[in-house]
């Protein structure tokens, strides 16, 4: 059922496309369909979500976090983007609003079926995996998610002859981690490489943004229990950056002839420790700073049995990737090799962090002298 519901939304949707290259050639728009992103808009028109690229990309894991991210900026360059999701509408309806009428199509698809993926990218230019799991279920083991289905995923891109395909893993992934999270993060890259050897990697270190699993998590804990737990002393070393770097790296990546193959290593400009960004949240939540050094050996063991409640947030495995620092490797591309500048946290930290700060301060302004006080290099 599932699969034919797919059938029926990509014959719509080559239609749809057929209709607005027609629509585009009536008005006298020079369509060059060669799989760039900027060389390939229509020329004519008003241009942005208004115009048609000629390129179809379609984007594994646009519901997420990053992916809202990275279909905004494909669909005002009109760009259309096919959305494989495999929830409900309810999933997906807020990223119509990212493209003009026809560009942002969903295609609903079962991750587990070869056919349904095939289905879900056959008619791209160029595919992006973002796919991924923070936490384990019964269902959706790490190795399934980020080893299997990535190397689903690039399999059926390299059957059905797609152009160029960008893998998003993570800047710490390992096959020897101690984490099975990059461990499995690892064994993913290998299985895309080994499917698709051009495709492009891009690995970030930890995402921050107005909607994410990061900052938002230390801004309630410092609101709730005025107490930010750190392990290790909060020694472990972090490079956090925005998500916007991340989906304008994504998109560069699409764009560059020269990315096939490669791997880039997307970090912020602000390396610090787990310490010194705890105090930083407290400073712009206006909250006297109180960190708790929590042992690592009965956190870990805790985390065994909670990892087996449903829906949990924590694990083992989240106590030992808090001990594993965010380094980029020497030799390693990075954003500069995109021509991209990184963003440092403290331009969105605030918006991130302000509605977690007490009402009597809540509308206190932010300023250059108040930014110059936090210390988030001290």
């Amino acid at each position: 059922m599932l699969r034919g519901v797919g059938t029926h939304m990509a014959a719509a949707m080559r239609t749809q496309t057929a209709l607005l290259s027609g629509c585009a050639a009536a008005n006298g728009f020079a369509l060059e369909a060669t799989g760039d992103l900027t060389a390939s808009v229509a020329r004519g028109g008003a241009g942005g979500r208004s115009s048609v690229s000629g390129v179809t990309v379609a984007v594994f894991g646009a519901t997420g976090f990053v992916g809202r991210y990275l279909v905004n900026r494909l669909g005002r360059m009109g760009t259309q983007v096919l959305v494989p999701y495999r929830g409900d509408e309810h999933d997906w309806r807020h990223l119509r609003l990212m493209g003009d009428l026809g560009q942002i199509v969903p295609i609903p698809f079962d991750p587990r079926s070869p056919e349904s993926i095939r289905e879900a990218l056959v008619d791209a230019d160029m595919v992006v995996n973002l796919m991924g799991s923070d936490f384990e279920t019964v269902n959706w083991p790490y190795e399934h998610v980020h080893a299997h289905l990535a190397g689903a995923v690039a399999e059926q891109a390299a059957d059905v002859g797609v152009e160029k395909l960008v893998h998003v893993s993570h800047l710490c992934a390992d096959s020897g981690s101690s984490s099975r999270y990059f461990a499995s993060k690892a064994a993913g890259e290998v299985a895309v490489r080994k499917a698709f050897p051009s495709a492009t990697f891009i690995k970030p270190a930890t995402i921050v943004g107005e909607e994410d699993k990061f900052l938002n998590v230390l801004g309630g804990l410092a609101k709730s229990i005025k107490t930010i737990p750190v392990v290790n002393g909060g020694a472990q070393v972090v490079q956090p950056v925005t998500v916007g770097d991340t989906a304008g790296a994504i998109v560069a990546a699409l764009d560059r002839t020269d990315s096939a193959g490669k791997s880039y290593s997307i970090v912020g400009p602000d390396a610090l420790t787990m310490s010194q960004l705890a105090h930083f949240v407290f400073d712009m939540v206006r909250i006297e700073p109180r960190l708790l050094d929590l042992p690592v050996a009965p956190l870990a063991f805790a985390g065994k049995y909670l990892a087996r409640l449903p829906n949990t947030k924590f694990s083992d495995d989240t106590v030992a990737r808090a001990l594993i620092d965010e380094v980029v490797p020497d030799g390693d591309a990075t954003l500069a090799d995109l021509n991209l500048k990184a963003t440092s946290i403290e331009q969105l930290a605030i918006r991130t962090l302000r509605r977690f700060r007490p009402a009597a301060v809540w509308n206190a302004p932010i300023d250059s002298h108040e930014l110059e006080d936090a210390r988030l290099f001290k």
